[in-house]
């Protein structure tokens, strides 16, 4: 799955390159030229590059806020209570697995978190050891199940 992030971040970076140089040029050759349909290659260069520069400044936002997240989150120990497929989910037709993790919140609340998708196989020997879990102090709906060790991805 990295390798598979790698390579979509390689394409999102070359729509966004040929956008931003099919753009400018486009305007340019469509002033000097005066021909409107060479506007289109401008048009054209927006759109490339809306399709690089969108996934990648959400990819850089998520990232970051996992960073605040490990840096300033409380770290809270919780207990593996499923392991779940997520058949809504495929790709090249496998099917992620999910971490379901149950803990007690300060007020005695029994609070159930849920990891990101995990492309390797996970089975229910993991059920009832413990996890680690970083949860926002501010915001107890944003946290972080730590999956490193389940699946080699932070």
């Amino acid at each position: 799955m990295v390798e598979q992030n790698r390579l979509f971040k390689i394409l999102f970076f070359f729509f966004a390159g040929a956008g931003l140089i099919m753009f400018p040029a486009g305007l340019i050759f469509g002033i000097i030229e005066k021909e409107p349909f060479i506007f289109i290659f401008a048009g054209m260069g927006l759109i490339f590059a809306a399709v690089g520069i969108i996934p990648l400044a959400v990819s850089a936002k998520k990232k970051k806020a996992k960073i605040a997240l490990r840096e300033n989150g409380q770290r809270v120990e919780a207990v593996i209570t499923q392991i779940e497929l997520n058949t809504a989910i495929s790709v090249n037709g496998v099917h992620p697995y999910n971490i379901i993790c149950e803990s007690r919140d300060q007020a005695g609340e029994v609070r159930v978190y849920t990891s990101e998708n995990i492309y390797r196989k996970l089975d229910s020997s993991l059920v009832g050891k413990p996890i680690t879990v970083i949860v926002s102090r501010d915001d107890p709906d944003k946290y972080l199940v730590d999956t490193f060790e389940y699946s080699g991805v932070a």
